[in-house]
């Protein structure tokens, strides 16, 4: 793009995303750090915690980042800036003066910063649908919030004066007319630029709500502003790109684009100067905040004679994007960085000698313009996720066919460099390496693979970009749910050699204010039409693009000033890849270790990487002495902070219930266990001596507590080892159902990381008669209980990150008992939705979690004496009596292995009692062990309910990640009545 930095003349151990950096700290000593705490404001640092403190009177800071609803700051406030960055930060208002007293907000900033430095905006909610699996799993928070603060209504500011009497109503943001009253409290964002020249050193940001001339609250609120001795720079060295829809627009704003034919918009034509005034209006304020917009719509005219090249005339559209590729259209007169080639409407059913002919003319008239090397040839795919194969050599034919049209134009594909396919004996037609530098690829996302085929050695490496929109491997959620989700994809592009990241549409999805939006989706701005105003309407994540751009550019400068090193090690730890190793299945739940929910890392490592900025000044000689014993601090405070951020994760995962003595089953009272477990290795690689071992169980559990050795981990890498015990069958109580723990020791550092995992085990026994299948559990007693108490969340990104399990909110009773013909559960469980009656015979699932509705499932598994295993069977029960079935096929010939089972001869009856619901099945053992005539004496079991209202899921053994996973279940054994051993 515009401004590219060298990043492929680097030594060798840095030039693979699939290799570890290492850092001169590799031989250092682990050395304990009491650090100091930030919390993060609005994308700025502070040394204080945040509070969890209400609305109090007057007016206080407010962390933004807090979800779902802003915290008051507890404390001084410290933001760090450098010169010609964009700070922000939030304050709470609450017992303002009435209106009619003219109530304004007073910002004064000492020494001097300009006051026209300073703008201010609103913050009002919008209407959001956090009822979906992808942000509980995401986030960890409930599916309850209807609103999420998102708009920045803008505010009359002058001279550091904000006006308070035009404040919204929070409660109607979408009413001009509905002024906040005197006894709510509203929130403001403040933006404050810090000019290129600022003197470097301390100011005080002193706020204060003025009616009548005088201070209304005391004390004053001050901030305190640090700022840095450097500048990052005006241009752009990182581009966020939007695409503006063109029916987005037509439906947002139909007055100014109805019956609007993008080719022939030209500004000197009066008909086409509402609708280009407003384009300039969403480029201006995405450019204001170091973001780009395009419109892909915008197109010359073409005219194709017959036999004939194509006549191109690009008058019209030369008047339209001039003015934003000079930089004229915009306040600092910074120009776009990227516009890629238009591609004129129904191109492709054109034949291939005149689709070549087109891009030949539009890449010479770029060229004739100086815009070329900023608008390479976007092709798309239609299919979600990674490119196919066939879809790599597609692309890579269609690549060669518009790179031979001109010897200059570049082409960007949705390819990772491994797919990119060359010219063969069999295929002519791909990409030669005289092209291969023309083209654009896109980087490996969070979770990314070795390469099977090499790059080319002969051949330069191309250009990389990113796409928000571009899933890879393993889909990531809510790219724009969050400040921290934004962020990540700057320092993953430093760490990917990207410098163009594509983000999802601009404009809302939703036709109407009152509509609920998806959490995660990146919003830049808003209709004005919506808030009866004029202008558009900024969002917070507009604000959020901005924070991430300029961490890019923190990221280079210090790369700049010779402390590249630095700069890895930081967005290392920020980002956490995943890489697979060959052969490995990509799993969703490694996007889950991926990132970094902790604020307070952020926070660290911002502080950091301006520090290494600072030890090299410009003109410095690099032997000062002063300059290594900074670098020497820097590096052990890096040291410090880096190797408790990335220590292993450990993850049950899967695990087996055999007989322990196969051959003598008939008298077996013991079960042979395997538990899986992966372990993510985040940092350097690890010694060979780093130790796995079981460190506690329930009742009957056996172990050998000596722990076995684990071999070295590489960096990015998830391994997975097994780990053997037993479990005796006559010692089984309610104790055997505790948690288990396993711990992992570090071969270096001696440090342990312990981690838990469910894995219950019950007795299930015989029932002679005396059971009714009605709904109601008076036929049941504590002999039958299996579980009182709570489940165990699902995981979620903060849970996995955080290293724990977690209860579920509510108490859930489960029983279970077992005949000649049926084997029988029952259950209560609250916190269910009152009225709720879906009539559906069919369940909704979002990544692999039912979802919707409230459910009861069962998942049951048959183990034979020889400890062969029967078909996996799950049944889904819900409140108004209605239950599916399914039976998992083998999944190495079938692809969708679950397929729906006459289920007919199951009964199932429930019984609901307001937020509350009993139910009770006798499911027949011909349907469970799919009239194989083995008898079993142990089940592989689990229980998982779903809540609709709070969207929260959790299982009997966990924590799982969806709910059909059979490879982590409980064990159930099936005890006759007479048999010996403790009765629950």
């Amino acid at each position: 793009m515009r401004y590219r930095r060298k990043m492929w003349q680097t030594p060798a151990s840095c030039t693979s995303s699939t290799q570890p950096y290492y850092s001169i700290f590799a031989k250092c000593a682990v050395l304990c750090a009491t650090f100091t705490i930030f919390a993060i404001l609005g994308g700025c640092q502070a040394d204080h915690s945040a509070a969890d403190s209400g609305i109090t009177s007057g007016l206080e800071a407010v962390d933004m980042n807090a979800t779902p609803a802003p915290r008051t700051i507890d404390g001084p406030v410290l933001i760090s800036a450098a010169k010609n960055e964009w700070i922000s930060f939030a304050l709470r208002l609450s017992n303002l003066p009435a209106a009619a007293e003219h109530p304004f907000l007073q910002i004064r900033i000492s020494p001097t910063i300009p006051l026209q430095n300073i703008s201010a905006f609103q913050i009002l909610p919008m209407p959001v649908d956090t009822n979906r699996a992808g942000y509980v799993r995401q986030t960890g928070l409930p599916a309850g919030a209807k609103e999420l603060p998102r708009a920045l209504l803008p505010m009359d500011c002058e001279n550091g004066s904000v006006d308070l009497s035009s404040l919204r109503n929070p409660a109607h943001p979408f009413n001009p007319q509905d002024r906040a009253g005197t006894d709510q409290a509203v929130t403001l964002w403040i933006d404050v630029h810090v000019p290129a020249d600022a003197a470097p050193g301390d100011y005080a940001i002193v706020n204060a709500v003025m009616a009548r001339g005088q201070a209304q609250f005391s004390p004053l609120l001050q901030l305190s502003l640090h700022v840095y001795d450097f500048a990052i720079p005006q241009d752009r060295h990182l581009l966020m790109v939007s695409q503006i829809d063109w029916d987005r627009l037509q439906t947002l704003y139909p007055d100014e684009f109805e019956a609007i034919t993008p080719r022939l918009m030209n500004r000197g034509n009066q008909t086409y100067a509402a609708a280009i005034g407003r384009l300039d209006q969403l480029l201006s304020l995405a450019e204001q905040n170091r973001a780009e917009a395009i419109v892909p719509r915008l197109q010359p005219t073409v005219k194709w004679p017959i036999s004939q090249s194509p006549e191109v005339d690009w008058t019209d559209f030369d008047t339209v994007l001039t003015p934003w590729m000079s930089g004229d259209a915009f306040a600092d007169q910074t120009p776009l960085g990227y516009w890629p080639l238009p591609k004129v409407d129904f191109l492709d059913n054109y034949d291939p000698d005149s689709q070549r002919a087109y891009w030949a003319a539009a890449a010479t008239h770029f060229n004739q313009a100086d815009w070329l090397q900023h608008a390479p040839v976007y092709l798309s795919k239609s299919s979600p996720g990674r490119a196919t194969s066939l879809e790599s050599i597609q692309l890579s034919m269609q690549a060669r066919s518009i790179l031979e049209s001109h010897p200059l134009v570049r082409v960007a594909l949705p390819l990772e460099d491994e797919q990119v396919q060359f010219v063969t004996t069999d295929n002519p037609k791909l990409l030669t390496g005289a092209l291969a530098g023309r083209i654009l690829t896109v980087a490996p996302g969070l979770v990314f693979a070795e390469p099977t085929q090499a790059w080319p050695s002969d051949l330069r490496r191309p250009e990389h970009w990113l796409g928000t929109d571009e899933q890879g491997l393993v889909p990531y959620v809510g790219a724009g749910g969050t400040e921290r989700d934004v962020r990540l994809w700057a320092w993953l592009a430093y760490l990917k050699h990207a410098d163009l990241i594509l983000w999802s549409d601009a404009l809302p999805q939703q036709d109407d204010p009152l509509q609920q939006a998806d959490p995660s989706a990146l919003t830049w701005f808003y209709p004005g039409s919506w808030f009866g105003v004029d202008q558009p309407v900024p969002s917070i994540q507009l604000k959020w693009l901005r924070r991430a751009q300029q961490d890019y550019e923190y990221l280079l400068l210090a790369e700049q000033r010779d402390m590249r090193t630095d700069a890895l090690l930081l967005a290392r730890l920020i980002t956490r890849q995943v890489e697979l190793q060959p052969a490995q299945s990509p799993d969703p739940e490694y996007g889950l270790l991926s990132g970094t929910v902790d604020q307070k890392t952020w926070d660290e490592a911002q502080a950091l990487l301006a520090r290494s900025i600072l030890i090299h000044p410009p003109g410095s000689l690099p032997d000062d002495p002063n300059i290594k014993s900074a670098e020497r601090a820097l590096d052990l405070d890096i040291l410090r902070r880096q190797q408790p951020k990335e220590r292993p994760y450990i993850l049950p995962r899967t695990v087996q219930w055999l007989w322990d003595d196969p051959a003598h089953s008939s008298d077996n009272k013991r079960v042979f266990v395997r538990l899986g477990v992966d372990i993510y290795n985040a940092g350097d690689s690890r010694p060979d001596e780093n130790q796995l071992a079981w460190t506690s169980a329930g009742d009957g559990w056996e172990f050998r507590p000596q722990p076995f050795v684990v071999d070295a981990l590489k960096t990015y890498w998830v391994q997975r080892y097994s780990m053997e015990a037993r479990v005796n069958l006559d010692r089984i109580s309610p104790a055997s159902r505790d948690p288990v723990q396993i711990t992992f020791v570090d071969g270096y550092t001696h440090n342990a990381y312990p981690t838990q995992a469910m894995l219950p085990v019950a007795t299930s026994v015989r029932r002679e008669g005396g059971i009714k299948i009605d709904g109601i559990l008076d036929d049941w007693s504590g002999d039958d209980l299996i579980h009182d108490g709570h489940l165990t969340k699902m995981i979620d990104r903060p849970s996995i990150q955080h290293w724990r399990i977690e209860p579920s909110s509510l108490v859930s009773q489960i029983y279970t008992g077992w005949g000649e013909d049926n084997f029988y559960v029952a259950f209560h469980v609250t916190g269910t939705s009152p009225g709720q009656d879906l009539h559906r015979n069919f369940v909704d699932n979002e990544f692999r979690r039912a979802w919707g509705e409230d459910l009861c499932q069962l998942l049951v598994q048959p183990v034979y004496d020889d400890s062969s295993v029967g078909p996996v069977t799950y049944i889904a029960c819900k409140p108004n009596g209605v239950c599916m079935v399914r039976r998992r096929l083998d999944p190495k010939t079938n692809s969708d292995p679950w397929r729906e089972t006459d289920g007919t001869a199951v009964r199932y009856a429930a019984t609901s009692q307001a937020t509350a619901w009993t139910g009770e099945i006798a499911v027949p053992w011909n349907l469970l062990l799919n009239d194989s005539p083995k008898k079993p004496r142990l089940l592989r079991f689990n229980f998982i309910q779903h809540q609709q209202s709070t969207g929260e899921s959790a299982s009997w053994a966990g924590p799982i990640d969806y709910d059909q996973d059979d490879s982590f279940m409980g064990l159930l054994y099936l005890q006759e009545l007479n048999a010996p051993g403790l009765r629950q």
